[in-house]
């Protein structure tokens, strides 16, 4: 079977796929590795059907950037599954996995300068096409208080070690860091995003997020790209705003179908140039299935 997509009112648009396979013992743990949720961990609860978001415009055809852990056999399907226009990314922790990266282009991200600085040697002589700064005010999550209180300038002072590199420089910080720095920091990136999960499960509040976020960067840099992450099992929020919570405390995040997923892209792709997908190893077969309908050629 084939989900049919519509066509994108935006040129060019880049489909970025994100795989984070962060397993704690109590489930998916978003917060500690990858572009986390607040960071939280919590389990995944099932999902039963569900419905089909109405609207927007398809999904493009572009890249898929893959955040991927230390899973060197995940390497070969990558490599097949993707075109030379994907792009392949990991967390800054498992650099090397790059090396492994044959077709798609290649990310790195990163919470922090020492981080990237870190992950870089582990690169060795394999090039790269993006260097993805990733800030969280998440104390689990590793950004230092100095580049929290100055992200323009933590930015800037990765801009020459891009230019040396010959790679394009990200930004992709939690919703309190867009807020407050996100025109700030947009005039100095070739890339910037959204953690739009937490709206993932409320169509109409993802598409109004994801729109004022790109106002946000597209109004300091009408050339940035643009990028939105959804996750293969999205966070579930109250009524109230809050996030909801288990008998141990611990976040629900609710699993959804791989054309559930396509149907929150159609929502937004009029509005940016990318997506990022955040899985689990519990969503990895949902994954392959989403992989699978936006890519059957390959």
């Amino acid at each position: 079977m084939h989900v049919p997509v519509t066509t994108s009112a935006r040129p060019a648009a880049r489909l970025v796929v994100a795989l984070v396979a962060v397993v704690s013992a109590g489930g998916l743990s978003c917060g500690d590795n990858g572009w986390g949720d607040e960071g939280g961990s919590g389990a995944i609860a099932a999902r039963d059907g569900g419905t089909a978001a109405d609207g927007g415009s398809g999904p493009p055809g572009g890249p898929l950037l893959f955040v991927v852990m230390n899973f060197s056999d995940e390497a070969a399907f990558l490599n097949a599954a993707l075109s030379a226009d994907d792009l392949v990314g990991v967390y800054a922790a498992h650099g090397a996995f790059l090396s492994l990266v044959t077709r798609p282009g290649r990310a790195l991200t990163g919470p922090s300068i020492p981080a990237l600085q870190e992950a870089l040697l582990d690169l060795g002589g394999t090039a790269l096409d993006y260097l993805v700064y990733n800030p969280e005010i998440y104390d689990t999550h590793g950004t230092p208080q100095g580049e929290l209180d100055d992200p323009p300038g933590a930015v800037a002072a990765l801009r020459p070690l891009t230019d040396a590199l010959g790679s394009g420089l990200g930004f992709f910080p939690d919703l309190t860091l867009l807020e407050t720095y996100g025109a700030a920091v947009a005039p100095l990136v070739d890339l910037a995003g959204i953690q739009a999960q937490r709206y993932q499960l409320r169509p109409d509040e993802l598409r109004a997020a994801v729109a004022a976020a790109a106002e946000v960067y597209r109004g300091a840099n009408p050339a940035v790209k643009m990028f939105a992450q959804l996750f293969m099992a999205p966070p579930v929020y109250g009524d109230d705003g809050k996030p909801v919570r288990d008998a141990n405390g611990e976040k629900v995040y609710q699993a959804v179908s791989a054309e559930e997923v396509i149907d929150a892209i159609n929502l937004i792709t009029d509005l940016v140039d990318g997506v990022v997908i955040a899985h689990s190893e519990e969503t990895e077969p949902e994954l392959t299935r989403f992989l699978g309908l936006l890519r059957p050629a390959r």
